[in-house]
This record gives C-alpha cells, structure tokens and sequence, in this order.
C-alpha cells in the first residue's frame, strides 16, 4: 500500500492485540511506526515478527498523562488510536466509573495531542461493544447508540460511544481527519487466553486444551460472527487512507455461526472429544447479533479474506506455540 510508505505513524495500543497487527501491517507498506505501551519495566513489548525492526520503536506511557501523550504524537503523520483500559466482566461490572474517566482521558488527552502536533489523519478504534443488547439481528452502523449498553459491560461500552463523540466534536470544530473503526468479534494469534479477559474464541480452544471440556452461555444456539485479526488490521489501515472521516464504520463478516457449532468446529480442529455443558442460568444475550458489513465494502472496497476455519488453525497453532500446550 503505495499510502503508507515513508510516514511516520504512531500505533497507541501497538503492544495489544489488533494493535500488534497493525503494527506489523503498517510496517510491510513501508511506514515507521511508534507505538505505545503501558509497560515501564523494560518487559519486552508484544509487536509481532517485527518487534526488533529498527523501524518500530516502543515507547512506554501512561496516555492519560498529558506530557505523555504530546511526547508519544510528536512529529507523526497519522496517529491510529487503539489504546484503552480493558478487562474481564466482573471488572467491567464492578468498575463503571474507572472505564469511562480513564478511557475518556486516554482519548481526550490524545486527540488534543494530535491537534495542536497538526497530525495529518486519525484513526479512531470504538467497539461492537456500543450496540446495545437490546438490538438484535443484523447490526447496521446507525444503530450504534440506540437504547442502553448491557451491564457487563457499560464502563466500556459507554467509553467508547464518547470516543465516537469527541472524534465528531473535534473534526467538526478543528477541521481534523478522523476514521471511527467498529471491529466486531475478533480473534486470531496473540488473543487473550487468560480466563479472566478471553472471549469466545480463545476461551473454547483454552477450556477444551486444559479440560477437554466446553462450558457455553443458554442452549448455545445464539449466532455471532467473528472477524480474523489481521483483516481488522488491514480493514484500519483501508479506513485510515480512503475515509478519516467521523463517520462509524463496521468490520466484521456477515457470515454468522451458532456458538455450539463454533465449540465443535474448534474441538474437531483441535482433534479433541470434548463434551460441552450449557449452563441455563447464565445470560447467553441476543440469540442473533451479526455484523452488517455493506458499508464497509461500499466506501472502502473491505471485505474479510480468512475463512473462519482458516483463522482458527492459524490461532490454534499459535496457541500450540507459545503455550507448549
């Protein structure tokens, strides 16, 4: 990508998840990247195979810092801002108030640090998590803010809905360049396979490696669509170049699967008998929450290119790889 080559591009989160993949991406078409980390130890940073180019450089800050973030946005091209305070449902249940002043700062902090380092564009990373439970089905971007988060995880949920907003209030009144990305349910190498934070996905091939067992919110029979890492990455960077506008876009699939169904597609990959117990006093949620993706292939030509099954031997072998499991 012709774009990319030769600017300067901070990743905030670039030592995360999607934010790891991003990093890399950005990389290959020829940026230099920085990229944030909460790690002040000197702990070796989480950057894929390209934590030791010489064209990435780590630097460790407390974003809702605001010396930190000026530092960290100083002399860039483009900023892509995936850095946030996450956690586990009971955390999110427990800490409301925590989630949404700290990723508030976290943001607000950030985008002032971009306007006054005259940043060229800005790629803003919100969340499926700001549709409600309440809205069912096929989930089109205009129904980003209607009725009230699930409390599991409001804090998050409602942090990230302001960061939809201060990246609309600060491109209406400073003129600035804002994508808003939504990933949807990704997964894929270097997820979170700590009980306490995976999802879907890593949470199955975790229970079913240490306990040949699958414990699954309800029945089972609720659909969802899941999204491989390194399309949301390349997804970002299409958004960054062609659309920084304030203006939500969804990444995903379309193509959903019933969670028993996914349990036993991964046990099968796996090559593991697993037997999966449905717990009925859990809340399972919506029976259908897909993502809609029309728009996303309109305005920037982005459709996924990994097969689920794809996806999930690639995230099985890692798994396999970096847990000696």
């Amino acid at each position: 990508m012709p774009f990319w080559k030769g600017k300067n591009v901070l990743v905030t989160g670039g030592t995360g998840f999607i934010g790891s993949h991003l990093a890399d991406l950005l990389t290959s078409h020829g940026a230099s990247i920085r990229v944030t980390s909460k790690e002040r130890s000197g702990k070796k940073a989480r950057v894929g195979h390209a934590e030791s180019a010489s064209n990435i450089e780590v630097m460790p800050c407390d974003l809702r810092n605001v010396a930190d973030c000026r530092k960290a946005v100083e002399g860039m091209d483009a900023v892509f801002h995936l850095a946030a305070i996450v956690g586990g449902v009971n955390y999110n249940i427990e800490h409301p108030a925590t989630m949404i002043r700290d990723n508030g700062l976290i943001t607000s902090n950030t985008l002032d640090a971009i306007r006054n380092s005259h940043v060229e564009r800005t790629v803003i990373s919100s969340s499926a998590f700001v549709y409600s439970d309440s809205v069912d089905g096929i989930l089109k971007e205009e129904m980003g803010f209607v009725g009230e988060p699930d409390k599991a995880k409001f804090g998050y949920a409602w942090s990230k809905r302001f960061d939809e907003l201060m990246a609309k209030a600060f491109s209406e009144e400073f003129g600035m360049k804002i994508g808003i990305a939504r990933p949807f349910n990704t997964y894929g190498p270097r997820d979170f396979f700590n009980p306490m934070k995976s999802h879907v996905i890593p949470s199955i091939i975790n229970q079913i490696m240490t306990e040949s067992k699958v414990r699954i919110f309800g029945t089972g029979q609720q659909e969802r669509s899941f999204v491989f890492v390194k399309d949301v990455a390349e997804g970002f960077t299409m958004l960054g170049e062609k659309y920084p506008k304030p203006d939500p876009i969804n990444f995903g699939t379309d193509k959903g699967i019933k969670i028993i169904d996914l349990a036993e597609k991964i046990a099968e990959l796996m090559g593991k008998e697993v037997k999966i117990e449905k717990d009925l006093s859990e809340n399972p949620g919506r029976m259908k929450r897909i993502c809609d993706t029309s728009k996303a292939e309109r305005i920037l030509g982005f459709r996924p290119k990994t097969s689920l099954d794809n996806g999930l031997r690639q995230t099985i072998e890692w798994f396999r790889e970096n847990t000696g499991a």
